[in-house]
């Protein structure tokens, strides 16, 4: 006779996972691939933006490698999920590019109408050389108008680049750099007419962003001397006059302070983040705020406990205003240096309100990416943890900083001999708040002693949100990854830690997988034998903590 005792506690668990289940968790809906393009065409650089239709505008940079290295670039935008999916050329085709034609994407962007922008560096011909361009597409990829910020034909120098570029209200703001004149902000309408152009002279431009009036910000830095490093915050009207412009030194001296991100929130005032040195070579992560005046309301650092690099991050702000920040810190950990995420709630007058740490399993290296505040009341945090193997994370956190849930995914790096060098780098961390997704972008590299050899692969996992926040499970807190869920084929679950045991049940409470004992922290199943269905997973690590979670077999 089957055990009763065990099957109706498996009916209990079942029944609390099922009901749990409706309080849904973020998903990791898809690993996707950039498609490998021609031969010898190798993405060197990507800018992404969400779309109104669930998808994803990429502007690329690609090469053309000979053995000896790089010959030209050209430039490219794709649409990626969502419909109209395509890649276009950007460049133009030049009789002989070769070691003259190293055109990119610097920047992407979107407008209220749903309409895509692409701004780079564009070869336009032997006369011209390097324009800074800009390119608007339709929501449904067709290119609308292709505008040129060049130096005269005459010119000594004609490197022409763009830099970054912002929508709002119905108009385009473009940072360049020209070589016969330096750098400039250039205002265009969204059907390409010019507005202005205002030189840039006293500093070097980085980003441009509007508040809900349409006043420009522009952030940049300068250089005096040999170390001495300084930001430098520009406020315009919507016509280009000055209002006001500020310098900002963590402390006066020949020390640097090194631009992070910065953003405006709802009612105009400024925040940045930066890794500025208060001692020479000492560089903690800042977070500066000034207030729609100009005024310098305050700044606060944070300093790791190995007194070196501590690297500014991203920050965003709830609908209180309230902001989180994500730095990457320098610390001390069990007697070995290695860098952690610190993520930091401060109030709008600079209070804090909170401080917790992300340290991946094995006392290595930990990377923030990105930071969001979403739509459900939650907090979601990108990051990547560094060993002799590289793990994305995306997790899960209420506002009041408490781990709900994460989800980590090892990415293998499987070059063969003879690679020189092989590398897994986090690219960015994008939020797209209509569509409730959120994108974790990464690039895998492999250098080879001949470079026409040389591989550069973009990877894009895609989240999908929960409308309602899953409930935190504090004391079962393991950090797991299921995926797919559904699956059809094949189930990987992968943790932090090594995982002990992991036993699945059908909903009548019998055991349809067990696994022995291993000293591995990923696994794959085999669900051919499995029937179509919905079952309860129980997975325990080494140490000691157990999760259950429902997988669905299609």
């Amino acid at each position: 006779m089957k055990p009763t005792n065990n099957i109706c506690s498996i009916l209990i668990l079942t029944g609390m996972m099922l009901a749990n289940q409706t309080i849904a968790q973020p998903t990791r809906e898809e690993v996707y691939f950039l498609p490998s393009p021609i031969t010898s065409d190798v993405r060197t650089d990507v800018k992404i933006t969400p779309t109104d239709d669930n998808g994803l505008f990429i502007g690329e940079s690609s090469g053309w490698y000979n053995p000896g290295g790089l010959i030209y670039k050209k430039s490219f935008v794709s649409k990626h999920w969502g419909a109209s999916q395509t890649r276009i050329q950007v460049s133009n085709n030049i009789v002989a590019p070769d070691f003259k034609q190293y055109d990119n994407i610097k920047a992407v962007t979107k407008d209220a109408a749903g309409n895509l922008y692409a701004a780079g560096t564009y070869y336009y011909n032997d006369t011209y050389k390097d324009d800074a361009v800009l390119v608007k597409y339709s929501p449904s990829m067709v290119e609308q108008w292709k505008i040129y910020a060049f130096s005269s034909s005459g010119a000594p120098f004609q490197d022409d680049e763009s830099i970054d570029v912002y929508a709002h209200g119905g108009s385009l703001h473009l940072l360049c750099y020209k070589g016969e004149n330096g750098y400039n902000l250039i205002k265009y309408t969204d059907v390409g007419g010019l507005v202005f152009t205002l030189p840039i002279t006293t500093y070097i431009p980085l980003k441009v962003k509007c508040n809900a009036a349409g006043e420009i910000y522009i952030f940049g830095y300068n250089i005096v001397g040999l170390n001495d490093v300084y930001i430098t915050i520009q406020k315009l009207n919507t016509v280009g006059v000055q209002l006001w412009k500020k310098n900002f030194n963590a402390k006066p001296g020949n020390l640097m302070d090194n631009p992070g991100y910065f953003d405006v929130d709802a009612v105009g005032d400024v925040y940045f983040t930066s890794s500025s040195e208060r001692v020479a070579g000492n560089q903690d992560a800042h977070l500066v705020k000034y207030s729609s005046t100009g005024t310098k309301l305050w700044a606060k650092y944070v300093a790791g406990t190995a007194n070196t690099t501590d690297a500014a991050g991203k920050f965003c702000f709830d609908p209180s205003g309230n902001i989180y920040v994500a730095h990457t810190v320098t610390d001390i950990n069990s007697g070995i240096q290695n860098t952690n995420i610190m993520i930091r709630k401060y109030s709008p007058t600079g209070a804090v309100l909170g401080t917790k740490y992300y340290r991946g399993s094995g006392n290595v290296d930990d990377e923030a990416v990105g930071i969001f505040y979403a739509n459900n009341g939650r907090i979601y945090l990108g990051g990547l943890t560094r060993s002799t193997v590289k793990r994305s994370v995306m997790a899960q956190y209420d506002t009041g900083l408490n781990l709900e849930y994460t989800d980590i995914m090892l990415h293998p790096e499987t070059a063969s001999f003879p690679v020189t060098s092989q590398s897994t780098n986090a690219i960015d961390f994008i939020y797209d708040a209509p569509g409730n997704l959120l994108y974790w972008v990464g690039r895998q590299e492999a250098v080879y002693p001949i470079y026409l050899d040389y591989t550069s692969t973009y990877f894009i996992l895609k989240y999908s949100i929960p409308t309602v926040p899953r409930i935190a499970n504090f004391q079962n807190n393991i950090q797991l990854s299921i995926y797919p869920n559904p699956a059809t084929d094949k189930l990987t679950i992968q943790s932090e830690e090594n995982l002990t045991s992991v036993i699945i049940y059908d909903l009548q409470g019998r055991i349809v997988y067990q696994t022995g004992e291993s000293d591995e922290n990923s696994i794959d199943i085999d669900l051919h034998n499995f029937s179509p269905g919905t079952y309860i997973t129980k997975i325990t690590d080494n140490t000691g903590n157990s999760h259950t979670e429902k997988i669905i077999k299609l």
